[in-house]
């Protein structure tokens, strides 16, 4: 197969994907849900709302909290990547807001609270846009490349200035931006 042929290949493939995406109907990409949507409704699926009851689901966070397991057999790698697209498919800045979880007078937020409160701040799909910001590039042919960084002991040897992600500052005027 020649590279043309792969490249061909590859656009009928991309172009044939966005068609399933128009049969399965949009999806809100920006959003959190829950996971069985109606279960809330019906006061026989919930807890009961007792001091008891919030008791006892400190002591079971506590338990689960109770040290490490020591080192895994898992090779590091997996743990970095895995972090990394749960950090590129999700972003959620409200909870720091939210009440403290083991606050004394503890009560359960409503349904409709949570849905306005928690929010996706990332596009909800593996599109690089936590280290590029949005939008991502849509260049599937090269990465957007940044300047190296003077800070960073210069560029590699061999290499060129434009051999670094592009990197932004801090930004507290916007924390979807926010590097």
């Amino acid at each position: 197969m020649t590279l043309e042929e792969f490249r061909e290949a590859r656009e009928n493939v991309a172009e044939s994907r966005l068609g399933f995406a128009v049969m399965a109907g949009a999806v809100d990409t920006r959003d959190f849900g829950f996971l069985f949507s109606g279960l809330q409704d019906d006061p026989d699926n919930l807890l009961p709302e007792r001091r008891r009851t919030r008791d006892a689901l400190v002591d079971l966070g506590r338990a689960m909290n109770a040290g490490g397991g020591g080192d895994s057999d898992i090779p590091a790698a997996y743990t970095y990547f895995g972090q990394f697209l749960d950090h590129d498919i999700t972003l959620e800045l409200e909870s720091a807001t939210l009440p403290d979880l083991i606050a004394p007078d503890l009560t359960p937020l409503g349904r409709a609270e949570i849905r306005e409160k928690i929010r996706n701040a990332r596009t909800a799909t593996l599109d690089l846009d936590s280290v590029y910001g949005r939008p991502a590039p849509r260049d599937g042919e090269k990465m957007l490349v940044g300047k190296v960084d003077e800070s960073s002991g210069g560029r590699p040897q061999g290499k060129d200035d434009n051999n670094d992600l592009p990197r932004r500052g801090r930004n507290p005027d916007d924390r979807a931006l926010d590097r």
